[in-house]
């Protein structure tokens, strides 16, 4: 099987989570395992043409981004299964894998609402995708439930992986009064976190939740939390499945109990109600309750 990538494994976040699945399922099910990390459009065709011509029999492909891609592999390979991660599940032959990334969303949006001084909240996002903004508005409608009247900012800077736009984008928010600022990139996140830093006076003190990943255990210092998806299980038991029956449905959803939200031990010891509110939102997601939607 293969993984593929559209950014590096070492983001701590996103496509580092994908990594650690393949892993579990090189080391639980011994399948041998192939990474790739591609480079832009163009090479999404050509690497699942040459996984295709090599007879690999499975491939995650890990954004939406390689939909179209796949439709086309599909058609070309049909032996070999593609999941993409956020796919729609619309296109023939290739697998979407819903994470439930919105859940993580409006965990986020509690959290960062929770935490400001100011009610002034920011999000930093590659780009206005469908998928994004499914976590962006559950991000808001999040940080609403615990403030009805906080304000959210947002802003797209064009890539998942460019840390000097996510730090441009994010020095005009905090410059505009954001205390706190989440994102949906991948390696450019870290250029959030660097912003966050270059803010900070004797007075002023913004911060960050992490997503995807524990970000707040590479970033201590700036990061007081992270909403999760704990991709390592949500691959190996899709990884489980094919392998049990040779083929995967058109949408192959994750469980709700793979989404997390994790403070730094400090600020939960600080907010004890929020930590409890959270706790309780999560509760109601693994019954199986969705995130509330808007009217």
């Amino acid at each position: 099987m293969a993984l593929l990538t559209s950014g590096s494994v070492a983001d701590g976040a996103w496509n580092a989570g994908a990594y650690r699945g393949l892993l579990a399922i090189r080391d639980s099910l011994g399948f041998r395992t192939i990474h790739q990390q591609t480079t832009g459009p163009a090479s999404l065709d050509e690497a699942l043409a040459a996984l295709g011509s090599a007879g690999v029999d499975l491939v995650l492909a890990h954004g939406f981004e390689y939909e179209q891609a796949a439709s086309r592999a599909a058609s070309s390979y049909p032996d070999m299964t593609i999941v993409v991660s956020g796919g729609s599940g619309t296109v023939a032959g290739v697998t979407a894998l819903q994470l439930g990334l919105e859940r993580a969303g409006f965990l986020a949006g509690m959290a960062a609402a929770g935490l400001s001084e100011r009610g002034d909240l920011g999000l930093v996002g590659a780009f206005d995708t469908p998928n994004a903004r499914r976590v962006f508005d559950a991000f808001s409608d999040g940080a609403r439930r615990v403030a009805p009247s906080v304000r959210v900012r947002e802003t797209f800077t064009g890539s998942w992986e460019d840390p000097a736009a996510a730090f441009e984008a994010s020095t005009a928010l905090l410059a505009g009064g954001v205390d706190m600022i989440a994102h949906d990139l991948n390696n450019a996140s870290l250029g959030v976190f660097h912003a966050l830093r270059s803010a900070r006076t004797d007075d002023v003190h913004p911060r960050g939740i992490g997503m995807h990943g524990p970000q707040h255990l590479n970033a201590p210092d700036v990061v007081v939390g992270s909403a999760m998806v704990d991709l390592a299980s949500v691959f190996l038991r899709l990884a489980e499945s094919w392998h049990a029956g040779g083929s995967l449905p058109s949408t192959y959803r994750a469980p709700a109990e793979a989404i997390e939200f994790e403070f730094l031990p400090s600020v939960a010891a600080e907010h004890p109600e929020l930590v409890e509110a959270l706790d309780l939102a999560k509760q109601d997601m693994d019954a199986g309750a969705s995130v509330p939607q808007r009217p």
